[in-house]
């Protein structure tokens, strides 16, 4: 009796391609997920923002404020912390410019003024990072007992954030005051208090803090009213001073209650920076009092994202925001169907070459 023998069966050559495809495409995309930040922030130019010695980050957390500026000594300073509903966008950008900066700590951390939209991130924040120096406003939570005769704010907000403060350890908490940090020699940072410890309107607790590197220099504004930059215009004509500014952080996402045109013409700003959402910000007031002083362009986060200023050591320096957001798990389908669609042809086209050849 022949014995029939079981034919076997082999996968085909275009059946292991497909398979090789379809392992090398899971592997891309999984790679592609784990470092879209990375893509994202490169694809903008940010590339050559890390290793300048200066820094100065505006976050994009919305109708809300919070800056980053890693210094020429490699500490980083925090100006305000967003707001809650911006939390998890303010911790994940901060996680992200601190790890590529090698900075595990938060030197500085400066909080305006008690409204939510400038502390809605502290907690978060302090429950992540070590933070060593803590400058807040002579505000005080409802229930804090304090030697001072400051006001008292009743949000629950604020009586969160000062408890987490005060549990903060290792760490020295003071209430602003008008005083300066020299970093090194081409760096010093100057905080301009409110003249009074008592105030009707919480922005007026908002201090000026000016950064200078390489003699290019920041100012950043809170919620400053035009109340406070009289203030600070009766100061600096006082003391036979002058604050000329390259990059200001337009106050109170560029409200009508601020940024007035006797202050622009003192500071006589270069460029300057909108942290906004809503569509009714920078009021259009702002704008043509901004064009009429001189300004030469300004940035918003609401339409161009995150924005960095990046200061070298002789004075040249970039701007770079994340204007452009690419669909990553688009792009990444996108180019795993075409290339099915080229291993279908070619194997098409093969398969044509040997019919050719076997009728030969």
């Amino acid at each position: 009796m022949i014995k029939l023998q079981k034919e076997k069966h082999f996968p085909s050559k275009r059946t292991t391609t497909n398979v090789f495809v379809a392992i090398v495409f899971v592997v891309f995309f999984l790679f592609v997920l784990a470092n879209q930040a990375n893509i994202q922030f490169y694809a903008n130019g940010f590339g050559k923002i890390w290793t300048q010695p200066l820094q100065v980050y505006y976050l994009d957390v919305g109708q809300a404020n919070a800056s980053l500026v890693i210094l020429p000594n490699k500490t980083a300073m925090l100006i305000d912390t967003g707001s809650g509903e911006s939390e998890e966008d303010f911790i994940s950008s901060v996680d992200y410019i601190l790890a590529k900066n090698k900075i595990s700590t938060i030197k500085y951390l400066v909080l305006s003024h008690s409204d939510e939209d400038h502390i809605g991130g502290t907690e978060a924040l302090l429950d992540k990072y070590q933070v060593d120096n803590i400058y807040r406003p002579k505000q005080l939570a409802k229930n804090e007992e304090s030697e001072h005769d400051f006001n008292r704010v009743d949000t629950l907000v604020y009586e969160r954030v000062t408890n987490a403060i005060s549990s903060e350890p290792n760490c020295t908490v003071q209430f602003v005051k008008n005083h300066t940090i020299f970093i090194d020699d081409l760096t010093e940072i100057c905080f301009y208090a409110p003249d009074f410890d008592k105030y009707s309107q919480t922005n007026d607790y908002s201090p000026f803090i000016s950064i200078t590197y390489a003699e290019k220099t920041f100012l950043f504004t809170g919620d400053a009213t035009t109340n406070r930059e009289r203030e600070l215009l009766e100061r600096l004509s006082d003391e036979n001073e002058t604050l000329k500014v390259d990059f200001l952080l337009v106050a109170h996402h560029g409200s009508n209650t601020s940024t007035s045109a006797e202050f622009l013409q003192a500071i006589s700003p270069t460029y300057a920076f909108v942290s906004a959402q809503n569509k009714s910000y920078p009021h259009e007031d702002v704008l043509n009092r901004l064009k009429e002083a001189g300004v030469s362009k300004l940035f918003n986060t609401k339409t161009v994202g995150m924005i960095v200023v990046a200061v070298q050591e002789n004075g040249n320096f970039y701007i770079k925001t994340l204007a452009y957001h690419f669909e990553i798990e688009f792009f990444s389908v996108a180019i795993f169907l075409l290339v099915c669609m080229f291993v279908e042809l070619n194997s098409k086209k093969n398969q044509s070459k040997f019919s050719v050849l076997a009728k030969k």
